[in-house]
């Protein structure tokens, strides 16, 4: 459940939010609980980097 959320949420977002934005994101709108570690081990286990924005020139 949790980590089929964790997927979820990264692929609408694009893969733009890290760790910490995602675990708040759980909590504001599944109101599911999680620790920064354990969203960061799920990401890592499926190989969700999160993308950094490029800049403009």
């Amino acid at each position: 459940m949790l980590e089929q959320t964790i997927v979820e949420i990264c692929k609408l977002t694009k893969y733009r939010y890290e760790h910490r934005n995602i675990k708040a994101l759980l909590e504001q709108s599944n109101e599911l609980a999680a620790n920064r570690n354990t969203v960061q081990r799920i990401m890592k286990k499926y190989h969700l980097q999160y993308r950094i924005k490029p800049k403009r020139k």
